[in-house]
């Protein structure tokens, strides 16, 4: 019995930490984006007006690491 209290105790961490790692995560992606989009704003140019587009892009998936994950799985 004891055994399976001392299990089933790191799974309250475990779950904390799937509710807020995609929220931080998204959250740092949008701050990401938007100095990103500032940054096109106030210098221009082609290749930072292609980063912000493809950096949105990415946004539309919602929690970012699983399109990088499988960007990376299948390269």
């Amino acid at each position: 019995l004891l055994g399976a209290f001392l299990a089933s105790l790191f799974f309250s961490f475990q779950m904390y930490g799937a509710i807020g790692l995609p929220i931080g995560v998204n959250f740092a992606f949008f701050v990401l984006c938007t100095a990103l989009w500032f940054a096109y704003i106030k210098q221009g140019g082609k290749k930072l007006l292609a980063l912000c587009l493809f950096m949105s892009t990415l946004s539309y998936f919602g929690y970012i690491v699983y399109p990088i994950a499988n960007a990376l799985l299948f390269l």
